[in-house]
């Protein structure tokens, strides 16, 4: 009786020893693809953050509409939420 239970012990520690492993793999595949990913973004701001100026010093009414339309896209499912 002993001998089996060591048995699915053994079993389950190799079990629980590979899904920490894999785990262990794929956070480590996702930190990767998220600094790529950050790494791409920061090469595109640099790129075009004087556009984006320039664009925001010309425009700042069109700015300001488009960040309380977002706002208000944002806040209005919370909104209806709370009154329901």
């Amino acid at each position: 009786m002993n001998q089996k239970l060591d048995t699915v012990e053994d079993g389950m520690d190799n079990a629980i020893d590979s899904t920490k492993d894999a785990v262990h793999e794929l956070r480590n595949e996702a930190e990767d693809i998220v600094d790529r990913a950050f790494g791409h973004f920061t090469e595109l701001w640099q790129d075009q953050q004087a556009k984006v100026e320039k664009f925001m010093a010309s425009h700042p009414w069109l700015l300001l509409g488009g960040f309380l339309l977002v706002g208000y896209l944002i806040a209005g499912p919370r909104e209806r939420k709370r009154a329901s």
